[in-house]
């Protein structure tokens, strides 16, 4: 492969080294035609961003994986934009495309799909079974052409107004069943606010911590919430754990040996909300882990140098 350049008077040496980064250049590298459609297509998605930033965004809630959701809402919302849940009365006729049953209908009214009609959604998964009753009896009668005075005395006794009293849900648990359901918090994030505690301490969105970006071993610090933990005992008998970790758009994985967990027992459970200090760790599959070295409740950080009062 190299006697033309060994023959135009370059060193082998360097002549193998040159060949080598060509074929690693080979891997990612494409023609003039295809950097020119690339190019084309950039210009067309940044102009449809910046002149059409609700409707490009619905395009890439459509089209994209999950996981992107999350950082693209995230994204609009420095914009005003806001995603709004899903709603009964307001949803495209493509919304509906599932069969009307019970475990449907408490789905949707978890989601907030029922908000219009009774923002409640407690009392309202409460007497979903009647709901579904009187929708499948209007949807018989109005395919039969019957209607009684029955039937209008069946639908005000399904009225939200004529529910028991009962106390809604609390926001986390809003945010839990939203997230659970449709994979995106609609009321709001369990982090929001802790947000400026988040940018006072410093912390690094999960996003940005790349092999780009950060070499193994390298210290960060991250604003997150523990959506899943998993303890294990060690070779020498000792427990240590492994947690998913999440921050407003991205998720990775953290290890805690022993020795941390055993000072941070009591911070290591699913829905806690924490400042982690860590060390970067990428595995063979190029997958972020962080190995926790201190954890701090986002409510009593102190800014190094600051004196608490």
């Amino acid at each position: 492969m190299i006697k033309g350049t060994l023959a135009n008077g370059i060193p082998q040496k360097l002549s193998e080294e040159i060949f080598a980064e060509l074929a690693e250049f080979s891997k990612y590298a494409f023609n003039k035609s295809h950097a020119a459609a690339y190019a084309k297509i950039v210009y067309q998605t940044a102009y449809l961003k910046y002149y059409y930033r609700a409707v490009y965004l619905v395009a890439l809630l459509k089209n994209c994986f999950s996981a992107k959701q999350a950082e693209y809402i995230e994204e609009y919302k420095k914009y005003g934009i806001k995603i709004l849940p899903p709603d009964i009365n307001e949803s495209g006729a493509d919304f509906m495309g599932t069969a009307l049953n019970k475990k449907a209908v408490e789905s949707l009214i978890k989601c907030g799909a029922f908000d219009s009609i009774n923002p409640n959604r407690r009392q309202i998964l409460i007497n979903s079974a009647d709901i579904v009753e009187n929708a499948l009896r209007n949807g018989r009668n109005t395919a039969l052409g019957q209607f009684t005075m029955f039937d209008t005395a069946a639908e005000q006794s399904v009225c939200a107004d004529n529910f028991p009293p009962e106390a809604d849900f609390s926001l986390s648990d809003k945010l839990l069943f939203e997230k659970e359901l449709s994979g995106i918090y609609f009321s709001g994030h369990p982090l929001d606010k802790f947000r400026r505690k988040f940018e006072t301490a410093r912390c690094v969105p999960i996003s940005e911590i790349t092999e780009e970006r950060y070499k193994d071993g390298q210290s960060v610090r991250v604003g997150v919430m523990i959506s899943k933990i998993t303890r294990k005992k060690t070779s020498k008998g000792t427990v240590m754990a492994t947690a998913e970790i999440e921050d407003f758009v991205s998720s990775c994985e953290a290890v805690v040996f022993p020795n941390i967990l055993e000072r941070f027992q009591s911070e290591f459970y699913v829905g806690n909300i924490a400042v982690i200090d860590a060390e970067v760790s990428f595995d063979y599959n190029d997958n972020l882990n962080l190995i926790v070295k201190n954890v701090t409740k986002p409510e009593n950080y102190i800014v190094p140098g600051a004196q608490k009062l």
